[in-house]
């Protein structure tokens, strides 16, 4: 379970990377540019929205989710599932729902798991609504909006 758990938490790693890096770019080279103006929006929703359809259009949840299918016998062996059980997880994680959103002011946070994936360090932050969870890596900090059906394998955090 440990690797599984792990490239999960390594995926949101990297898309922290790549949204810090935009975020980056927007505070800089491109500031003040119509880019940046729309990366960045004008509050909060047209902010996400826009990070939304970069993430989307870096194609890194294609990435990741295959990453995770060609790696379906090793995890397999390594978690003790089957790879049809592996192949249901893949599939129920929904890696092409999750977005970038902000996290509710009353969310209260019930766990945190660090670890390290490629060497790059990581803190997932959990919260007592399982809709969501905060990935920090790199200085960067990003909460995901998990979709229903991923929300049960969020426990297996705790095994990292």
């Amino acid at each position: 379970m440990n690797n599984f758990t792990r490239a999960i938490a390594g995926t949101l790693a990297v898309i922290v990377i790549i949204l810090g890096i935009l975020s980056a770019l927007c505070n800089t080279v491109l500031a003040g540019t119509p880019i940046s103006q729309a990366l960045l929006g004008i509050g909060g929703n047209a902010k996400y929205a826009a990070l939304n359809a970069a993430l989307d259009a870096s194609g890194v949840k294609g990435i990741v989710e295959n990453s995770l299918r060609d790696n379906v016998d090793a995890i397999a062996a390594t978690t003790g599932m089957s790879e049809q059980q592996v192949d249901q997880a893949i599939d129920e994680l929904a890696i092409s729902s999750w977005s970038v959103t902000e996290l509710p002011e009353d969310a209260t946070a019930t766990g945190s798991v660090h670890t390290t994936y490629q060497q790059t360090d990581a803190t997932v932050t959990t919260y007592d609504d399982p809709s969501y969870v905060t990935i920090d890596a790199l200085g960067q900090s990003m909460t995901l909006s998990v979709p229903d059906s991923a929300q049960s394998y969020l426990s297996f955090l705790s095994y990292l």
